[in-house]
Formats: C-alpha cells, structure tokens, sequence
C-alpha cells in the first residue's frame, strides 16, 4: 500500500510536469485519509468486517474453483511425479506454483518483460484453465455483505470532499466486489465448463485484476447532465441496470436509481 501510494504520487507529478497546460507551483498531492485493514479499524472494503462470509466453511466461490480445478491440476501432477517421483504436490501446491510465476516475473525484471523458466513448466492450456478457476474463485455471486456509512456520509472529519480526484488503493480482493457493488459484473460463471472472458462482460481476473490493476470512475459534466463510466484495466465497463451509451456513460441519476433500488433489495433481503 505504502509503495502503491508513492509510485502514483510520484505519476500524478511527473505527469503533471509534462503537460504544458497544467499550472505550475502547485503542492505536490498528498494522501488525505488512510484505513488500515487489520482488526480494530471501520474498513468497509476489508472482508473481515463481514462476519457471516467470514464464518462460512465453503464459500460457493472457492468450492466452485475447487472442483474447477479438478479438470486440469491431476494431469500437471501426474506430468510432473514422472519427472519428481519423490515429491508429492497437492491441489494446492500445483496452484500456487502457478501463481509464483507471475510473482517470480515481476520481482526478477522491473517490466515484467522475461519469462521466468518456472513458467514454462505449464502448457498454454493450463493456463487458460488456471486463470478460470481464479475467476471462479472470485465470482461475485454471495450476497454476504456490510453496509457502513460512518465514513462518508454528510460532516464525517475524515473524508476529504471537494476534491477533483480522488485516488484510492487497496487489494484485488477489495477490488472486484467494489466493482459487483456498481454493477459491473453479474454474470454468474459456468462451474464445469470454461467461459470466454467476452461472454461474461468481461469478468476474468487477468482482466480485472492483474499486478498493478487500476480502475478509473469518471464523472462529466454536459450542460444540464451529469454523467458516470467506469475504466478497469483500460477497458470500458458498461454498468449493468443502467443505460449506457456507446462509450459506457450512465446518466447520475440512473446510476444512483439503480443503486438505491440494490440498496431496498439488499435491506428487504
């Protein structure tokens, strides 16, 4: 989080200094409000403040990806016995080895640019799989949720207002169900058979919230009209229950009518 908040600090600066419009003196940007996520602090993206997600024995999200995973992870096992016969990998241990080499490609270059060998261990197709069973694993389909409005609602002392950015960080867990929240993703993913990404509104991890993911929610101004879109990883989302132009943008007003009709949906529920 901390190196997060320097790195687009440090952005929001240098581009700035780029741009010959931008006007100069200005003071550099600073981080108005910071909500730790650990226990004690009123963190509403933290899913530990949710206590009846955090105490159900299998989420339908993780047994989804679980037996997902079945379809793919005993052929790299047995792929890899030959070639290890001492070494037993789990379930798990094939996942997480797959998931090191994106780890293992970040931290050897500062692009990303080489392949680490670890990657090469897995075929084309593994990967596909292994980035379903991810999405799976993170289908926003529970409706187990906090609702908290000590933070921003109305003279709260901690939220800055008036503001003409508002810069945010958190964790991809945190991200994708902001994103059901709005709604961006209510495709409910196939359990047994493997969805292209276009054909789920786009829900797909490596899409979503691949390293470094990043989403913009604009608001415009046109005349009388007040607008709303939102950017993930550089593609526009059309918000589903809304009605969207050509290039994504929802009306304030159909935007928030949407919510508050989830909202007496939710409370009724």
């Amino acid at each position: 989080m901390e190196s997060a908040k320097k790195g687009c600090l440090k952005g929001l600066q240098q581009t700035k200094g780029q741009d010959p419009s931008a006007k100069s003196g200005r003071a550099t940007p600073e981080v108005g409000a910071i909500i730790f996520d650990t226990k004690g602090f009123n963190n509403i993206l933290n899913h530990n403040t949710c206590p009846k997600f955090e105490k159900m024995k299998k989420p339908i999200q993780r047994d989804s990806a679980n037996a997902y995973s079945k379809t793919f992870v005993p052929s790299i096992q047995n792929r890899l016995k030959s070639t290890f016969p001492v070494v037993g990998f789990s379930d798990d241990d094939i996942i997480e080895l797959m998931e090191l080499c994106a780890f293992d490609a970040v931290a050897a270059t500062p692009d990303a640019r080489e392949k680490p060998p670890i990657c090469d261990i897995f075929a084309e197709l593994n990967w596909i799989k292994f980035d379903y069973a991810q999405s799976l694993s993170k289908n926003p389909v529970s409706d187990q949720k906090p609702v908290n409005h000590t933070f921003d609602k109305p003279g709260a002392s901690t939220f800055p207002v008036a503001r003409a950015i508002y810069p945010d960080f958190t964790h991809d867990n945190g991200m994708i169900p902001v994103f059901s929240a709005m709604g961006l993703y209510h495709d409910e993913l196939s359990k047994s058979e493997a969805q292209a990404t276009v054909d789920v509104g786009g829900l797909s991890t490596s899409w979503v919230v691949p390293f470094a993911a990043r989403a913009y929610i604009e608001k415009m101004v046109c005349r009388d009209d007040e607008f709303i879109r939102v950017i993930v990883s550089k593609r526009v989302v059309p918000f589903q229950g809304c009605a969207v132009d050509g290039l994504g943008w929802c009306t304030v007003q159909d935007f928030t009518s949407e919510w508050k009709l989830e909202r007496l949906l939710y409370i009724a529920s």
